[in-house]
């Protein structure tokens, strides 16, 4: 990586194109964020701007990714299944469940992949149950530019085990008896679709008969 300057106002080689901004900048009124890649049109409207104040640019060279695609490969590796993929947005990618269940995190893993700097792995406490679009988890990798070789070693070790760091386990559909008390009705079970989760919202279920109710009411008739 290497630094180089801008300054608005003055035109800047096209070989910049493709460098990243060190700090945020306004430019014709339109804030842009640091982290931001410039490409050719970028650098003619910081030409055509008012005469301000010079801005480092950062440099890629060959072994570098940025700060997005870092992320995403990384992301890509700690995803496993019922999650998807959002972003990147000012570098987070957050994993975001398909579909209500429980949430998985082998947390060893987890806690290896974060002490590798500059990688950061955030997720949702292990065993929580989740519904379809909750943030359950957030990668991120905090320069603007890192060595890929850094991102491969999380990635690798994010799958050493042979797992999927982060994921997701669908609510299998099931029906079981489970006697209300007080009585609800004569001999009455309650059988819900699914459990209900301390932690999370009720699922549906329905009132059936019980075998015994059913009998005495088949015998009636």
């Amino acid at each position: 990586m290497r630094v180089e300057r801008i300054t608005p106002g003055r035109r800047a080689p096209a070989r910049l194109a493709g460098s990243i901004l060190a700090r945020d900048l306004t430019i014709g009124g339109e804030r842009w964020s640091k982290g931001r890649r410039l490409t050719v049109e970028d650098l003619q409207r910081v030409a055509a701007a008012p005469s301000g104040p010079a801005v480092s640019v950062l440099i890629p060279e060959a072994g570098d990714l940025h700060e997005d695609d870092a992320a995403m490969r990384l992301a890509a590796a700690v995803a496993g299944p019922g999650l998807t993929l959002r972003g990147p947005a000012q570098t987070p990618v957050d994993l975001l469940p398909a579909f209500p269940g429980v949430l998985n995190v082998w947390i060893a893993e987890l806690e290896r992949v974060n002490r590798i700097d500059p990688l950061e792995v955030f997720t949702a406490f292990d065993g929580q149950v989740v519904e379809k679009g909750d943030l359950v988890a957030s990668v991120k990798v905090a320069p603007h530019l890192v060595d890929a070789a850094t991102v491969d070693e999380g990635a690798r070790v994010a799958g050493f085990a042979g797992h999927p760091l982060v994921w997701v386990a669908p609510f299998i559909p099931g029906r079981v008896g489970v006697i209300v008390r007080p009585r609800l009705g004569p001999l009455t079970t309650y059988a819900p679709a699914s459990v209900a989760s301390r932690s999370g919202p009720r699922r549906s279920g329905q009132l059936l008969p019980s075998p015994r109710t059913r009998r005495a009411q088949g015998g009636a008739k």
